[in-house]
């Protein structure tokens, strides 16, 4: 049986700036942006 983190599932980070965050993330680590709620949350995907 293996051990350790397989990998992560879910990763929740406060930003000053959702929209500088979300360019990084997705531009430069090449994540998807699936949604965004009513309360500013975006979820982005590998």
């Amino acid at each position: 049986m293996k051990k350790g983190v397989m990998r992560p599932g879910h990763v929740q980070l406060r930003v000053l700036d959702i929209n500088e965050a979300v360019a990084h993330y997705r531009d430069l680590m090449g994540l998807i942006e699936m949604d965004r709620d009513d309360q500013g949350r975006v979820y982005l995907k590998g």
